[in-house]
């Protein structure tokens, strides 16, 4: 594949081509001017920006945590990795012939989706930008499942839901040897009957009781 051909991959035809050609680039090539890691510096930037604005319009009901979650999993190495697999853009890359086994270097592969990007919003600003995240990236918000919500989270939205204070969590008891030590937590919500919980942690014995109480009280 060559590189002319890489307007199929980024959906747009640069006017500056050694914008493209330097987003391409990694720094082992020898007797060039330049290479895509300030592309990359960018590409991040502004990716990670698109992505934010994307899930705010697919996921219109999920709450700023779960926002966090999906936005996570969808720019980090890995997916940005799969995507460039997918992209072949192991074939564009320009590198020393030392670098070998480029469709399986996640680092590099991700480095040139970023760069790739960068390039482009420097190009033609945010639309393109837009049209190659949608193109590539979109697959993978359908891929992301929402984040499931620990025990915790989900009694103090319920109580502040019902216009009650927030769970008030008491450590009772410390069991055990410093090694393997169990906690004992209450939870406590308004006039409710409190709930207990048991871990190896204070924070997994609240975990507990949060659990507990939902259980008793049915309050999903």
């Amino acid at each position: 594949m060559k590189a002319q051909n890489l307007a199929t991959v980024t959906l747009y035809t640069f006017k500056d081509a050694d914008l493209l050609r330097q987003a391409l680039t990694h720094r082992s090539t020898e007797n060039t001017p330049y290479n895509y890691e300030r592309l990359e510096f960018l590409g991040d930037r502004v990716l990670n920006l698109v992505v934010a604005h994307m899930l705010l319009r697919e996921f219109p009901n999920d709450k700023e945590g779960f926002l966090a979650e999906r936005h996570a999993q969808i720019v980090r190495k890995e997916t940005l990795a799969d995507i460039g697999r997918d992209c072949h853009l192991f074939h564009h890359i320009i590198c020393s012939k030392h670098l070998k086994d480029l469709k399986n270097n996640n680092n590099i592969l991700a480095d040139v989706m970023e760069s790739i990007i960068g390039a482009l919003y420097c190009d033609g600003g945010l639309k393109p930008v837009y049209t190659f995240v949608e193109k590539h990236f979109s697959p993978y918000f359908l891929r992301v499942k929402t984040p499931k919500r620990d025990p915790k989270s989900l009694l103090q939205e319920w109580a502040q839901k019902n216009a009650l204070k927030i769970p008030q969590y008491v450590l009772i008891e410390k069991k055990g040897e410093d090694h393997d030590p169990t906690f004992i937590v209450n939870v406590k919500v308004a006039a409710f009957d409190p709930a207990l919980g048991k871990g190896k942690s204070i924070q997994l014995a609240s975990q507990d009781a949060a659990r507990t109480f939902i259980k008793t009280h049915n309050t999903q």
